[in-house]
This record gives C-alpha cells, structure tokens and sequence, in this order.
C-alpha cells in the first residue's frame, strides 16, 4: 500500500471542514458559478481546479505499463483520474454515481497520454 499526495482532495482552504449548504448560504453567488462550472471554485478554496487537475495528473507515473492498481480515494481526485484515464468529460466524470465504497474498473490500453 502506497499513500500517493497527488490523490488528497481538492483543498477547500477557509472552506475546510464547513459543510457545502455554508457556502450555499454565504456565497450563492460562488457556489452557483461553481455548479455551474467545476473550474470556478469560490474564492477560499485553497487550489484552483485546474492545480487540482495538474496534482492529480502526477498519479498515472507510478504505475508501471500493464500494473493493476487498486484506488482508494475521495470522490473529487476519483472523478479527476477517470475524465483523465478515459477521456470522457470532467462534467461526465463528476456526474458518475461515485458514493461511497464504489468500485470502478478502468482498463487503458496503450500508454497513458495524461497532459500535466
């Protein structure tokens, strides 16, 4: 087992910890942009959605071509590896149903082309 940095979630900076109705609440005209377009975070966050992208990228390098892996991780980075390994959307990939205990399976074939 291996804990891997790039995987850690978006940092929510001054929003760490509070719940997303607080943000709802204090900045709906953020949280509304943000909804609306994954890479307008609200001011606070500690990252910029695309640093987040960038850190998540680093990840496929520690695989070895044809290595299987096993990924635990939170939603967010989970979302970021799929649109990344797959192609499909960001949007895509963070409107897949990824609760909590949820298992993928991800084959690629070829080598990674994942920009950074």
């Amino acid at each position: 087992m291996h804990v891997c940095p790039e995987l850690r979630e978006i940092d929510f900076g001054e929003w760490e910890g509070r719940s997303l109705n607080e943000l709802w609440s204090d900045k709906p005209d953020e949280a509304d942009a943000w909804e609306n377009n994954l890479r307008c975070v609200p001011s606070g966050f500690g990252e910029r959605f695309e640093e987040f992208e960038s850190r998540v990228a680093r990840f496929p390098r520690r695989l070895d071509g044809g290595e299987l892996a096993a990924v635990v991780c939170h939603r967010g980075p989970l979302a970021v590896l799929l649109h990344q390994l797959t192609g499909v959307s960001i949007e895509e990939a963070w409107r897949q149903p990824l609760h909590t205990g949820t298992a993928l399976k991800v084959e690629v074939a070829g080598p990674l082309a994942i920009g950074t």
